[in-house]
């Protein structure tokens, strides 16, 4: 997503100050609308010249999920991935998650932490949880894949959180 200059200027602003800015400028409040709808219904985005959908998670993904080499490429086996996730996982009721299997280095940390933020900080009162084999493992897990992106999200995107913890 190409995010407007204007947009980008209350990013630096305290999230209040860049909200009561942005209540004011009809175009604005036009994108981040846009950006809601994205995140929350999917896109259909020309990539190499075929159209493809991406799900509202795996928009989010590309656009505002910040690894730790900055926001992740477009790749079809990630994409298809989120298509299982949304149509077999969150759109069922009666599944509760989902097992993958990959290889090592394959991205799935960082796939399995934009799932986990993208719920957390869309839903109140919503928690989110790591099991791993060690407490220090988990602890490095959680800094790397939701801490970090958590931080770099845009004020339009950012719950109201108790920041003393983060």
């Amino acid at each position: 997503e190409q995010i407007p200059d204007k947009v980008l200027k209350l990013n630096r602003l305290p999230r209040i100050e860049a909200w009561s800015i942005a209540k004011k400028d009809k175009d604005i409040m036009a994108f981040i609308e846009s950006q809601w709808q994205k995140r929350i219904n999917g896109d259909f985005q020309y990539i190499m010249g075929v159209p493809i959908y991406l799900t509202g998670l795996n928009w989010f993904y590309l656009n505002y999920y910040n690894m730790d080499i900055g926001l992740p490429k477009f790749r079809y086996p990630n994409t298809k991935v989120f298509y299982c996730w949304k149509f077999c996982v969150e759109d069922n009721d009666k599944v509760y998650g989902l097992n993958e299997l990959a290889r090592r280095r394959d991205g799935k940390s960082y796939r399995m932490g934009a799932m986990m933020l993208e719920y957390i900080s869309r839903n109140a009162n919503s928690y989110g949880g790591i099991q791993s084999k060690s407490d220090a493992d988990a602890t490095d897990f959680f800094s790397r894949s939701i801490v970090h992106a958590w931080r770099k999200l845009p004020f339009y995107f950012l719950p109201i959180a108790d920041k003393s913890q983060l």
